[in-house]
């Protein structure tokens, strides 16, 4: 208990007013003593607590420990301990709630952030103590004349210990039964808690801990393994915490059983003490899971389970985004079969989708039989025309289809924009298997709802796969065919199965959980859909570019030959336009961006089209030979007028500037024209020509004569004698001559050395 006290402490221990606390002290001579006051000037008295009459210290010691056990809420509240404030707590004075209670003028403020020591059971257990402490020594206070005490506080106790049917039965279901000596220990507990010290922002605290019952404490936060704090370095510091973690975070993932059971083995090989219980090893390891979750996760089950269970989840704000700005898009592998198109026969085909971020509306889809390129721009075609605008950007897929040229052309490799640049839309790649990304992985498994419903349905996995499918099932599996009939649905009955899901099901219900607050998708979509866009202003923004060259047969691209008259006695590159979801026409572009043609494709025709080709074949056939014979009839009548008109005319020219006539006959001429002589300039250069020519000359004969001297060289014209008799080379002398005739001597003397080759050749047949 405080040693001294102020006046205006007293009077609120008594319930008076600090004047009649004043003047009772006065009256009955309570012993003090005098200080300067701090502020203002004057003197300030302080009563002594030993020499106070024995109603006011009790009353004094109750008005102290209530104070405490209110600071000591005020600190379980500010850190958010849960512990709940008990009903039997009486309201404190409006100058001491949260206050700790000092022996100078300013109380000192509580510290939300005083650490929290004890765990909720005992923190529980302390408060109900301080509740019926206070009550305790507030009845011992109010106890009148000599001796009457201990009779009141034995009264109270009898009183407390009638139990449900007590007046303080709340307390005794929370601490039992108590007796006097008890309560008098816990009131000793109290008073050495509050010490002779300055009270401090910890004394709450402190009582608190004072209170709490002590069993267990001797052996709190004492691990026999890996050291008191739990940490990675105490846990490793221990041979057989190593050897324990050895076996737990090996990826084959054995149970905690086969854990201890495997470590045993190794520390008695090892020669280790192996005294420990298996409890003793399991709780080393539940604790070494549970501190380092990351670290155990990672260890046995990889990096996705890592980022599935433990990494940090960036959380989206979906309030910043509109309807439009963001499409999500991946392929999903629907979970039943349906008529493979191309084979006819059954196949789990691939749905492409492209879902709005803002609404989580499917804007787009395509189902095909895979993922390519054409199954996407059908998809982003028809989120375009669903949107009525151009998204800002797309976030796609590392998917090798996503990332063709097609959509994401590199210009600086290529020259060319891909289908998004194009369009002005931004792509964000996704990182690698990390599907908390794409927002559209959720709509897949909502999926699963009309995935269910085919009666080709596979499940989503193993676990998930209906019993029919499974060896052994006869039974299901003769059940399932007598349902279905064996019926696989088709690619139309798939396309009109999830349309009317999409529009019946999914789009109008609303999402309670998430970002849409309980709006539906068809709802938020629609509040932000655009104005719509042309379909034929679209279909030209989608075509794709490239650069081809014209040949005999017009222009090849993805394999087809595409020809159009204006094409014809072209042979230059050209820039073509083309849709994947129309293959059988390309625009065809000068260099500049002039347009020249639309080009189509150009079937084969039948090799004998007349004997048992169809009236089709026949007239396809008879088309190509009619535009053949009129290129040829063009080219001659163009040739025929170029040589009447260009060539003639030059060519008689020159025969007469040689002196011939038109039959090749010499001309009579009245002279010949006599040649000018060389200027002194020109017969410098001619000189200085031919003495560079035969300086070149003698430079190529030194290094051809120093070529042909090098081992590489003589090894190599030895093998080609060898080779030339009939022989076989050694895989050795076969590399190396492989070699040596892609190298630089070689280069340097190519047409010799094939010259010498032939030369051994001939010898040698001349030989045999």
């Amino acid at each position: 208990m405080t040693e001294v006290w102020l006046a205006k402490e007293l009077a609120e221990a008594l319930g008076i007013t600090e004047r009649s606390a004043r003047r009772r002290a006065d009256k009955e001579q309570w012993p003090c003593r005098e200080r300067p006051n701090g502020r203002g000037g004057g003197i300030k008295k302080e009563y002594l607590g030993a020499g106070l009459p024995k109603e006011v210290r009790g009353k004094a010691e109750a008005w102290e420990l209530g104070r405490l056990l209110e600071d000591g809420r005020a600190v379980a509240r500010g850190q958010g301990s849960g512990v709940r404030e008990t009903p039997l707590t009486p309201a404190l004075s409006r100058e001491g709630r949260g206050m700790i209670r000092s022996t100078g003028e300013t109380p000192v403020p509580l510290d939300a952030s005083t650490p929290k020591t004890l765990p909720p059971w005992q923190e529980r257990l302390a408060l109900a103590r301080a509740d019926l402490l206070r009550l305790y020594l507030d009845q011992a206070g109010r106890a009148k004349g000599w001796g009457a005490v201990l009779p009141a506080k034995l009264a109270f106790i009898e009183a407390y210990n009638s139990g449900a049917n007590g007046p303080y039965h709340r307390l005794y279901d929370v601490l039992g039964p108590v007796t006097y000596k008890t309560a008098e220990r816990w009131a000793v507990r109290a008073r050495r808690a509050g010490g002779d010290a300055r009270p401090t922002n910890a004394g709450a605290t402190d009582l608190l801990k004072a209170l709490a019952p002590k069993h267990g404490d001797h052996l709190r936060g004492r691990r026999r393994i890996g050291g008191r704090e739990g940490k990675l370095e105490d846990l490793m510091r221990m041979p057989q915490g190593k050897i324990l973690l050895a076996w737990a975070l090996s990826p084959n993932c054995y149970n905690k059983a086969q854990v201890i059971s495997n470590a045993r083995d190794a520390m008695r090989l090892r020669g280790l003490p192996d005294d420990e219980s298996d409890a003793t090893y399991k709780r080393f390891l539940d604790d070494f899971e549970a501190r380092k979750n990351h670290i155990w996760i990672y260890s046995r089950k990889g990096k996705q389970a890592w980022n599935d269970q433990c990494a940090y989840h960036i959380e989206r704000d979906y309030d910043l985004l509109e309807v439009g700005d963001c499409l999500v898009a991946d392929g999903h592998t629907i979970n039943f079969e349906s008529v493979n198109p191309y084979t006819g026969k059954p196949k789990r085909l691939t749905l492409i989708t492209f879902m709005d971020m803002k609404s989580n509306f499917p804007v787009g889809w395509e189902i095909m039989p895979t993922e390519d390129t054409r199954s996407i721009a059908a998809a982003l075609w028809r989120a375009i025309l669903t949107l009525g605008k151009l998204p800002l950007c797309i976030y796609i897929d590392n998917g090798k289809a996503f990332g063709a040229k097609y959509f994401t052309g590199n210009l600086e490799q290529s020259g060319l924009g891909g289908l998004f640049k194009r369009l002005g839309i931004e792509t964000i790649f996704a990182w690698p298997y990390h599907g908390q990304s794409k927002t559209v992985e959720r709509f897949h498994l909502t999926l699963k709802e009309f995935e269910k419903h085919a009666p080709t349905y596979t499940g989503g996995g193993i676990d998930e796969k209906p019993p029919y499918r499974s060896r052994g099932e006869k039974e299901h599996r003769r059940m399932w065919e007598r349902l279905t009939r064996g019926a696989v649905p088709t690619l139309l009955q798939t396309h009109r199965g999830l349309a009317a899901w999409l529009d019946e099901k999914y789009n109008p219900r609303p999402q309670p959980r998430g970002h849409l607050k309980g709006k539906s998708p068809l709802e938020v979509f629609m509040a932000g859909r655009g104005p719509g866009i042309e379909p034929a202003d679209l279909r030209f923004l989608m075509l794709s570019q490239t650069v081809r060259t014209i040949h005999r047969r017009g222009i090849t691209h993805l394999g087809r030959d595409y020809y159009a008259p204006e094409l014809y006695g072209r042979r230059h590159p050209v820039m073509i336009r083309y849709d994947l979801l129309d293959p059988d026409a390309i625009q065809v572009f000068e260099e500049d961006g002039t347009y020249l043609c639309e080009a189509r494709v150009m079937t084969k025709v039948h090799p004998i089209a007349r004997i048992t080709g169809t009236a089709a074949h026949q007239a396809e056939f008879k088309t190509q030979i009619e535009l053949k014979k009129h290129q040829e009839k063009e080219a001659s009548v163009f040739c025929r007028m170029l040589s009447e008109t260009l060539v003639q005319p030059e060519t008689e020219a020159h025969f007469a500037r040689l002196g011939l006539s038109a039959d090749g006959q010499p001309a009579p001429q009245a002279g010949k024209p006599v040649p000018l002589p060389l200027t002194e300039a020109e017969k410098r250069q001619i000189e200085a020509d031919a003495a560079a020519a035969s300086r070149r000359m003698r430079v190529e004969e030194e290094c051809l004569e120093e070529l042909k001297a090098r081992p590489d060289c003589r090894r190599y014209l030895a093998l080609l004698a060898h080779q030339a008799r009939g022989g076989e080379l050694e895989p050795d002398d076969r590399q190396f001559a492989y070699y040596f005739r892609h190298g630089e001597e070689y280069a340097a003397l190519k047409e010799w050395f094939e010259a010498q080759d032939l030369a051994m050749v001939c010898q040698a047949g001349a030989d045999n």
